[in-house]
């Protein structure tokens, strides 16, 4: 019975002492927080931007046919796809830069009778591919050979810059622009910035206006040597933007 007492009594305290532990544990995180929450800080958008010629280009060409038939509408623009995908390739683009985009089959109505619902006239079918160009001079060539396989639809040519150092300079010059506003800030304020608590931030790749027209089937036609497709690339504008918060001091 002494046993039995001496066991309950001994494993009782254990539990008060391990729940008093837990109860009256300081807490580093909580301390370390609090403290943060009494430092001056000055929160600051730095900006930075550089202006440069473009060396990547990204186009779709898209091949529409259409046919009172879905099943010959999709067989003539299957035909016509692979041939423009092939034509790509034959210009020593990667198959890892030849994307298909998008792919429709949509219904053709005939609106001109009120009839309800409208009639169906025929189908389009529409397979878009999206194509990498890493050398761009190469653009005009691209969609000259595209055409001249079946492609009757060139949108959206967008260039963009792929270089590591710029983005570094880009981001070095945001950096830069906080500091220097958070400088300013304190130094109105008669304290000296002593810290960093926070920095966020990254870039994005701002291009030319995508351009974006039709090429008409009657081009299509035409032979790679009786037509030019002019590109001008222009600049593209990298930007980078950082939000810093600075610790000062007291």
């Amino acid at each position: 019975m002494n046993k039995k007492f001496l066991f309950y009594s001994t494993a009782l305290v254990l539990v008060l002492v391990l729940t008093v532990s837990f109860i009256y544990k300081p807490s580093v995180k909580a301390v370390s927080n609090d403290a943060n929450t009494d430092k001056p800080i000055i929160s600051v958008t730095g900006e930075g931007v550089i202006n440069a010629a473009p060396n990547r280009a990204k186009i779709t060409l898209a091949v529409v046919t259409e046919n009172a038939d879905v099943k010959k509408a999709q067989q003539e623009n299957n035909k016509k796809a692979n041939a423009v995908i092939n034509a790509i390739k034959a210009l020593v683009i990667e198959e890892r830069d030849i994307k298909t985009q998008n792919y429709y089959v949509n219904p053709i109505y005939n609106y001109e009778k009120n009839e309800t619902p409208p009639r169906i006239m025929g189908y389009r079918v529409q397979n878009e591919v999206c194509i990498t160009i890493r050398d761009i001079n190469n653009v005009g060539t691209v969609i000259n050979a595209g055409v001249d396989a079946g492609a009757n639809r060139v949108d959206n040519i967008y260039f963009y810059l792929e270089d590591d150092k710029v983005k570094e300079q880009v981001l070095r010059k945001s950096i830069k622009d906080a500091k220097k506003k958070a400088e300013i800030m304190a130094d109105e304020l008669g304290k000296q910035i002593v810290g960093i608590v926070k920095i966020t931030g990254g870039w994005s790749n701002i291009g030319p206006v995508p351009v974006r027209y039709k090429v008409m089937e009657e081009a299509a036609a035409d032979t790679a040597d009786s037509y030019n497709t002019p590109i001008n690339p222009g600049e593209t504008e990298v930007r980078a933007s950082v939000q810093i918060d600075f610790e000062m001091n007291r």
